[in-house]
């Protein structure tokens, strides 16, 4: 927590209570503190008295606020301290990006209420959150965030001169075992190879559905052999054993197109996705159940490992 209070003698009272409360607190007494402190710091909850100097308080609630908006950046709770003289303004504040506010002067309980509130609010919004980077259907990462995950592997592997491995995965004939069976076992199906793929992974890998029945797999610091190793390892986890539902047992296969930066030059993650998909489109014509690894080169073009 923050606390954003230019009066140093009120501001270490409002620590020694927040503290006993069970709260992490650090203070800053003025605005310019105040940034810094959540720049470096995992700054959930904000309170900020309206007189806060440097900047004023409607810019710096307007500076968290778009920090929030980023979404790799954590929920934020901004409360504002009021003095009654300025209570009219408070509309200003909330416009800015504040969530609560509180008359001074205050009895401490009602600001521990607000910041047990606040607290409660923050974590709902965090659940929300995480909910809306999943696919409902397989529990792994939707599109949106795998697409997010795969840039952001890209990038920490330039940093560390790491190579970053993606396999694009499809179930194959996956119509014709919705066709037969109703999407309802194709559901199942689906279901269950991405079960597998997430006990199959190692630990740092991150899979997303793509869409329909494609996925991607993300895989950090992997280059062509090791992920030759593990995309056979995966089509095997699908191909040892049935996938038994309520109406059929059904022998899924897959089949897997990869490829891995090798950070000779910065590439994006849309052209690494363009080049795993063409390894797919080639294990899908020499007959499918197999896995095909293109290195890749910034002509797109690939030769077959």
């Amino acid at each position: 927590m923050l606390i954003a209070e230019p009066d140093i003698s009120y501001s270490k009272s409002l620590e020694i209570d927040i503290k006993e409360w069970g709260y992490e607190a650090i203070c800053a007494h003025n605005s310019q503190e105040a940034l810094e402190a959540i720049e470096k710091n995992d700054i959930r909850l904000v309170i900020i008295d309206w007189s806060t100097s440097g900047l004023n308080t409607l810019d710096l609630c307007r500076h968290i606020r778009q920090q929030i908006q980023d979404e790799k950046t954590k929920n934020k709770y901004i409360i504002l301290m009021v003095p009654k003289s300025v209570e009219y303004d408070i509309i200003n504040g909330i416009n800015a990006g504040a969530d609560d506010y509180i008359i001074k002067p205050f009895n401490f309980y009602q600001l521990k209420i607000r910041l047990q509130n606040a607290a409660q609010t923050v974590e709902l919004l965090d659940e929300c959150r995480k909910l809306s980077h999943y696919d409902m259907l397989t529990k792994l990462f939707n599109k949106k965030k795998i697409v997010e995950i795969l840039e952001d592997e890209l990038n920490r592997g330039w940093r560390d001169n790491q190579p970053t491995g993606v396999i694009m995965v499809d179930i194959d004939n996956f119509k014709m075992i919705n066709d037969t069976y109703g999407h309802f076992v194709g559901d199942k199906v689906l279901a269950e190879v991405a079960a597998r793929f997430k006990e199959n992974m190692r630990p740092d890998d991150k899979a997303g559905r793509y869409g329909g029945d494609e996925m991607l797999i993300v895989l950090p610091n992997t280059g062509g052999n090791e992920l030759k190793e593990i995309a056979e390892r995966l089509r095997c986890a699908i191909m040892d054993k049935e996938i038994r539902t309520e109406m059929a047992s059904i022998e899924a296969r897959i089949s897997l197109g990869g490829t891995y930066s090798n950070n000779l030059t910065r590439v994006s993650g849309t052209s690494l996705i363009q080049t795993s998909d063409k390894a797919l489109y080639q294990a899908k014509n020499q007959g499918r159940n197999q896995a095909v690894i293109l290195e890749f080169s910034s002509s797109s073009e690939g030769e077959q490992q």
